[in-house]
C-alpha cells in the first residue's frame, strides 16, 4: 500500500515510522494509514475577520468629524505602526485636553458604522497609537485632497449660556447622563456610571452620541467630557456646575 500511493522519499519514511511504530508497541497490525492519520494535523479554522473599513467608509467618517480631528487622523496614519502619544501631540502642538477632544470625535463618529473596529488603537505600555495599513493609506489619500478651513487653534471655553444651548439641543437621555456625570467631574468611573444609570455599556454609548452631533453647533469648543485611560468621565469644574444648575432646573 505504501509503495503503490506515495513517493519512493515517502514510502521509505512511512515503511520507517512503520516498523518503529511496530516495535516499539509490539502490534504488528498497525498499518500505513494509521501512521498518516497519526501524523496528519488537522488545519486551524482562520480568524474571522473584523468588519475591515472600505475606502469609501472612510471618507464618509472623514466628512463627520472635525478639523483637528482630520488633522490628529492624518498625523497618526504617517506612522501606522506605533506613534507615540506626546510625539502627536508634540507635532499637532495640541493639548492632552484637545487631544483627547479629537479623539472622541472620532468615537462618537465611528459610531455611525457598526460593527467597524476602531480606526486606530494605543498600544499598552506607550507604544503608542497603531492602525491597520490599508485604514492608514486611505487617510492618507484623504489628507493630500483636503484644506482645512483653519488651523488648529486652542479651543475657547464654555460659556454658561452656551451650555445651555447645547443643552437644549438634546433630548432627556442624554441630558441624564450629562447630569449624573457633573456629580463628579473629576472622573466618573464608565462602570460606576452604567451601574447608577441601568444601562449597558452599549446603550450609554448610543444615547452620548447625539452630545457629540450637537457639538458641531460649537465650533473651537472643548467636549463636554473626555474619557481618560482609567475609563472615567472627566469635565471641566465650570461646565459641570452649569450642567448641574440646568439639570435641577428642569
Amino acid at each position: 500500500w505504501v509503495s503503490r500511493e506515495l513517493t519512493d522519499e515517502k514510502s521509505r519514511l512511512i515503511k520507517h515510522l512503520l516498523g518503529r511504530a511496530q516495535a516499539d508497541t509490539g502490534l504488528s497490525n498497525v498499518s500505513g494509514v494509521d501512521i498518516l492519520t497519526a501524523l496528519q494535523v488537522e488545519p486551524t479554522p482562520p480568524r474571522p475577520l473584523p468588519n475591515q473599513w472600505t475606502s469609501a467608509e472612510l471618507e464618509l467618517l472623514w466628512g463627520r468629524i472635525t478639523d483637528n480631528s482630520r488633522k490628529m487622523l492624518a498625523e497618526l496614519a504617517k506612522k501606522p505602526n506605533g506613534y507615540p502619544f506626546e510625539a502627536a501631540k508634540k507635532k499637532l502642538r495640541m493639548t492632552g485636553h484637545e487631544f483627547g477632544g479629537c479623539a472622541s470625535s472620532v468615537t462618537v463618529a465611528t459610531k455611525s458604522f457598526p460593527g467597524k473596529p476602531q480606526i486606530y488603537e494605543w498600544l499598552e505600555g506607550g507604544g503608542g497609537a497603531v492602525m491597520e495599513a490599508p485604514v492608514a493609506k486611505a487617510i492618507r489619500n484623504l489628507a493630500a485632497t483636503w484644506v482645512p478651513s483653519k488651523e488648529i487653534v486652542s479651543s475657547k471655553p464654555w460659556t454658561p449660556t452656551e451650555i445651555k444651548a447645547l443643552w437644549s439641543k438634546i433630548k432627556e437621555n442624554p441630558r441624564r447622563i450629562l447630569a449624573e456625570m457633573a456629580t463628579r467631574p473629576d472622573g466618573y468611573p464608565r462602570e460606576a456610571l452604567k451601574q447608577k444609570l441601568g444601562i449597558s455599556g452599549k446603550a450609554l454609548g448610543g444615547m452620548l452620541s447625539p452630545v457629540g452631533f450637537a457639538m458641531r453647533h460649537f465650533p473651537n469648543k472643548p467636549q463636554v467630557f473626555n474619557w481618560d485611560e482609567d475609563q472615567r468621565a472627566c469635565m471641566n469644574a465650570q461646565v459641570a456646575e452649569a450642567l448641574r444648575s440646568l439639570a435641577e432646573s428642569e
